[in-house]
């Protein structure tokens, strides 16, 4: 019993000794790890800190770039408003000027109405003259049968000074008077091809065109010129300028010379006794071409001559010879 206690009292102090040693190594555990948390947990708000401090530094600066901006941005909106307002006040100048004159034309306009309203109707008036006028001209001188072409350009000449004489050189009467010396210019060209030079000096007309009793008793023929008596070997002359596009003996109507003018036009010289130009010529108005014979089928000496318009005869007395319509 007592061998027991004994070491039941051993093995309770052992127990206590190792308690004791034990409690000592917890301890020193204890305050390393709390000695490291503290040092982590240190660490950790440094750098929060110091992160934080960076980051306030940033915005810090991005606001004042930003702050800078806006500054500039206002100024620029401030001097643009400053500009428009003055823009604005320039031009409520220029309409109260625009509406002075305005009103200062209006003004003058009425204390004149009366004067304006005579000149205007003046100007209308002699409008309808000149228009009357140049209509006539116009029509005139664009005619393809029939009168003169110098005659023409004689009426267009008396019409310009009738304006300058009448009317005045102004702007009113400058486009007419511009327009006639134009119309002139083509008329006149125009002339040098228009067939209405007599073919000959002077001769006698013995047959008409149109349907007459043929000569050779073979009834009531279409004779599709004129025939004009003169002697044999007198000349021929061309009716207008043209180009020669026949020049032979033709047969019925002996040595013949046809001439191409243009603008539709051609004329015919037959029974000729010779011949002055050949095909392929350019002959010129009143240019000796040929002369009076009997060649052909032909009853005595005599011209028989032609006009065709768009390859269809024409009376030749609506544009020569005269004295013969």
């Amino acid at each position: 019993m007592n061998l027991l206690k004994k070491i039941l009292k051993t093995n309770k102090d052992k127990m206590r000794g190792f308690i004791e040693k034990s409690k000592a190594v917890f301890l020193r555990g204890s305050t390393f790890y709390a000695v490291i948390s503290l040092v982590l947990v240190s660490v950790s708000l440094f750098t929060y800190v110091c992160s934080s401090s960076v980051e306030k530094n940033n915005l810090t600066e991005k606001n004042a770039s930003l702050s800078s901006d806006i500054t500039s941005l206002n100024s620029e909106v401030q001097g643009n408003n400053a500009l428009i307002e003055e823009q604005e006040g320039i031009i409520k100048k220029q309409e109260k000027v625009i509406k002075e004159q305005s009103e200062s034309i209006e003004k003058i306009e009425a204390e004149h109405k009366e004067e304006i309203d005579k000149i205007t109707s003046e100007n209308e008036k002699n409008n309808e003259i000149l228009n009357e006028i140049m209509d006539a001209i116009g029509t005139e001188s664009t005619s393809r049968s029939g009168g003169s072409m110098n005659d023409r350009i004689d009426k267009i000449d008396a019409v310009s000074y009738i304006i300058k004489t009448k009317l005045g050189e102004n702007e009113e009467t400058s486009e007419y008077l511009k327009y006639l010396e134009k119309l002139k210019d083509e008329v006149a060209e125009k002339a040098e091809y228009y067939p209405d030079y007599d073919p000959l000096e002077s001769g006698t007309l013995t047959s008409r065109f149109g349907y007459r009793t043929d000569p050779n008793g073979n009834g009531t023929k279409y004779h599709s010129g004129i025939d004009v008596w003169n002697d044999c070997g007198t000349p021929i002359f061309s009716a207008a300028s043209g180009t020669v596009i026949y020049s032979d003996d033709s047969g019925e109507f002996g040595l013949l010379v046809i001439i191409d003018h243009g603008n539709g036009y051609k004329t015919v010289y037959a029974h000729c006794s010779s011949l002055h130009v050949s095909e392929g010529d350019v002959v010129s108005k009143g240019q000796l071409i040929a002369k009076i014979g009997a060649t052909g089928n032909a009853t005595g000496n005599h011209l028989h001559f032609e006009i065709r318009l768009d390859d269809v005869n024409v009376n030749p007395l609506d544009y020569v010879f005269p004295e013969f319509s």
